[in-house]
């Protein structure tokens, strides 16, 4: 994938952390931001940007222990959240619409429930209160283990296995991706950008799954959720229980897509989310 133009890296210093966030567009159009997964990063938003940037003020956020911005002492969803909150407010961006993927489908839910004056619109992507027993919970967290002491002579090794393990993503997107994610360590080696050591706290410090189902009766605006057809995250009898526990909830499946939905199949992700988005659907 070959580095946007119009696009600009800037940088937020809030309650003591600084976070790095990519932003398109015009700061008169309506606001949209965009959170990656768990071990993501802001620039997996690029391809989406581009496609709405006509239309939207589009901030793409990396998260505290991601990317570029600083890695935390907590990785609480009470931290996640307030992070949001905090650059919500402090960039003047509410009330914003937000697609979340994965991770951050997940803070983007308790986010909705919590501050409904702040949020327009919410687009979930692949995710559910019972994510840590679905059968790709055991999964992702092997990944984030091995991730941990990960090292790496040469950038092309992570790529390769990146793209096994992702075989529906473009091989150029999955280049553009994985060398976004890697640094280059004083011994020569090459580690992730993400906080692998940081994570596992994300799943055990996680609210209870009923508790996670009952906030989500809290939640006002309007909602997409989006699950890919092959996921083993989100099943469909999840999805569709969660459907019916939103108040104004609807839901897109989408053919060919596993867990990663915006990158499985992009074109039907911005077929689900655009016209959401922009109240067309």
């Amino acid at each position: 994938m070959a580095t946007q133009t119009g696009v600009q890296d800037k940088y937020a210093d809030l309650a003591g952390m600084r976070f790095h966030y990519r932003e398109w567009g015009s700061a008169g159009a309506p606001p949209l931001l965009l959170l990656h997964g768990v071990t993501g990063h802001a620039r997996q938003w690029d391809r989406f940007a581009g496609e709405m940037v006509d239309r939207f003020h589009i901030l793409a956020l990396d998260q505290r222990g991601h990317g570029e911005t600083e890695w935390g002492k907590s990785y609480t969803p009470t931290a996640f959240d307030e992070d949001i909150r905090t650059f919500v407010t402090a960039l003047g961006l509410a009330p914003v619409a937000i697609v979340g993927q994965s991770l951050g489908g997940r803070i983007g839910t308790a986010f909705a429930a919590l501050h409904p004056e702040l949020i327009a619109r919410l687009v979930i992507g692949d995710i559910g209160p019972d994510v840590v027993s679905a059968p790709g919970g055991a999964r992702t967290a092997a990944v984030i283990a091995a991730a941990q002491d990960a090292g790496f002579d040469d950038p092309e090794e992570p790529i390769a296995a990146s793209q096994k393990a992702n075989p529906r993503v473009s091989p150029g997107e999955i280049r553009y991706s994985v060398l976004s994610n890697l640094v280059q360590r004083p011994d020569g080696r090459w580690g992730w950008r993400y906080d692998a050591a940081g994570l596992p706290s994300r799943f055990d410090e996680l609210p209870s799954e009923e508790s996670q189902w009952q906030q989500l009766t809290k939640i006002e605006c309007p909602v997409l959720l989006v699950r890919g057809a092959e996921s083993d995250i989100l099943s469909a009898a999840t999805a569709s229980r969660m459907v019916e526990m939103m108040a104004n909830c609807r839901l897109a499946v989408l053919p060919e897509s596993g867990h990663g939905v915006p990158r499985d199949n992009p074109a039907a992700f911005l077929a689900a989310v655009r016209p959401f988005l922009l109240d067309e659907a």
